[in-house]
């Protein structure tokens, strides 16, 4: 059976790194002050909030892929983790893991821009729906291959 880990630290860098960029880009059209909450979003008095949002939005996808797969993650989350039922091919596997973090990531941007930036939150909340819709339809395709042991 395969298994999805999905790094809690490389998560935080994928979000610090996006936030840097949409902070950046508004550099001219806002205050340094009101874009440094946008700046520090993993820092030390906001992480709870990301943890809170990464939790969330974990245990969505993990009750969108139940029927597929199991969830498991630490109490204080390091990992996340989904483990397949079936095994898998490696393809699907991959192309699950890349939705997933792309959902985990973009949900915590719109959240978090929603209070800091709100006219660029929007397009967070876009690209997590693109991402947890493609979740969706990469769990439909794994069926049981059972078969009937009679024609009648």
């Amino acid at each position: 059976m395969g298994a999805i880990v999905i790094d809690r630290a490389s998560l935080l860098y994928d979000i610090s790194g996006l936030a840097y960029v949409v902070a950046d880009i508004r550099e001219g059209e806002r205050s340094a002050h009101s874009l440094h909450q946008v700046y520090d979003i993993c820092g030390k008095g906001n992480i709870d909030r990301v943890d809170s949002v990464l939790v969330s939005s974990f245990t969505t996808v993990a009750l969108m892929l139940r029927r597929i797969a199991t969830s498991e993650r630490e109490e204080e989350p390091g990992e996340f983790r989904l483990l397949f039922r079936k095994e898998i091919c490696r393809e699907r596997e991959d192309a699950i893991r890349e939705a997933v973090k792309e959902y985990l990531v973009a949900s915590v941007l719109a959240d978090w821009l929603s209070l800091t930036l709100p006219e660029a939150s929007g397009i967070w909340n876009d690209k997590a729906s693109e991402a947890l819709s493609c979740v969706r339809s990469l769990s439909g395709g794994v069926r049981s291959t059972a078969r009937r042991l009679s024609p009648f």
